[in-house]
């Protein structure tokens, strides 16, 4: 059985995030899911950690950051995103 890393990272609670990874791995048989649930990630530091862990655990990304407030999410994890391919 393969093992998967799934990254979880949310600016709010992550429950539609929650929902949409469980609808994906449904698909999917013989595989082992290790869950990181990344919730309420709204400090660039917080994102920093979170990233670092994602750097040393690589594995599927999934991420729902809409807050408009702090715009610094989505462009540092897209960042991440083709660091890491």
């Amino acid at each position: 059985m393969s093992q998967l890393h799934l990254h979880l990272l949310s600016d709010s609670t992550g429950e539609t995030l929650e929902v949409i990874a469980k609808a994906c791995l449904a698909q999917f048989d013989n595989v082992e899911v290790l869950r990181h649930f990344w919730p309420m990630v709204r400090s660039e530091g917080h994102l920093d950690r979170v990233l670092d862990d994602i750097e040393r655990r690589p594995g599927l990304v999934l991420y729902t950051l809409v807050n408009s407030k702090n715009p610094f999410a989505r462009s540092r994890t897209q960042q991440q995103e083709q660091y890491l391919s």
